[in-house]
């Protein structure tokens, strides 16, 4: 990502003492690209960092809820939940003689709450990846009405404008930048398809919830609805480990 920064900051100059017509407009155009891949950078990273504690809150009420289970039953004191439940399961041990309560408002919590953030989270992502992709349809736009062409083995425009406007630019800068800016097209839509199938996880993380907290408190009737949940938050949990390193 900064790489792309990088490269269409020093595309922009290039442009705008080009003899391309619309040469004021698209460096607006990539100027405005470039806050956009920075909110794309900073978005994906709040996301992950979202996922990676509400995975972690997800499989650690399941592992709770799992135990409460096959119990069933806590002191009214509530120091069994204090030493083993998550913060609301504790404060509803106080009100409660029994697990269900407990259970019940955990799992509740992790189908609305956290779920929630998370898909809020991808709202931002999306919103900022599909201004960047406006962006880059400007450009194309733009550039093919002032002559650009695209080469039949290369599909990228950003690339081939590099190419056109950078001939004064150094042999291995040029190679090096075209081939950065035709992997940030392709990035866009890499993310984006990386973004969308996480909401689809997310989704299922919720409805899973959802049916999860029908049987909740019924004892080990409960236990095949909190392992799916748990099952696909590991999966979400993965996924996001590997897309962060």
């Amino acid at each position: 990502m900064v790489a792309a920064q990088i490269a269409t900051r020093q595309l922009v100059p290039l442009v705008e003492t080009s003899q391309l017509p619309s040469r004021s407009q698209i460096s607006d155009a990539l100027l405005r690209g470039l806050t956009d891949l920075k909110d794309i950078q900073c978005s994906l990273y709040d996301l992950g960092a979202i996922i990676a504690i509400g995975t972690d809150q997800i499989l650690a009420v399941t592992d709770h809820c799992h135990r409460l289970s096959l119990t069933q039953w806590v002191s009214p004191d509530g120091l069994l939940c204090y030493c083993l439940g998550s913060y609301l399961l504790r404060t509803s041990c106080h009100y409660a003689n029994n697990a269900r309560l407990a259970m019940s408002l955990d799992i509740r919590h992790v189908a609305e709450r956290l779920t929630r953030d998370m898909i809020m989270a991808i709202g931002v992502v999306v919103e900022h990846l599909e201004r960047l992709d406006q962006r880059l349809l400007r450009v194309h736009h733009l550039a093919l009405n002032d002559g650009v062409q695209l080469n039949g083995t290369c599909p990228s425009l950003l690339r081939e404008l590099w190419l056109l406007v950078g001939n004064k630019a150094e042999h291995n800068v040029l190679v090096r930048n075209s081939a950065i800016l035709e992997q940030t097209e392709q990035y866009v839509h890499t993310t984006t398809s990386y973004t969308f199938w996480l909401l689809k996880i997310i989704q299922e993380i919720h409805s899973q919830t959802a049916v999860a907290h029908q049987y909740v408190g019924k004892s080990v009737a409960s236990l095949p609805g909190l392992q799916v949940v748990r099952s696909t938050a590991q999966r979400l949990q993965e996924a996001n480990r590997i897309h962060q390193v």
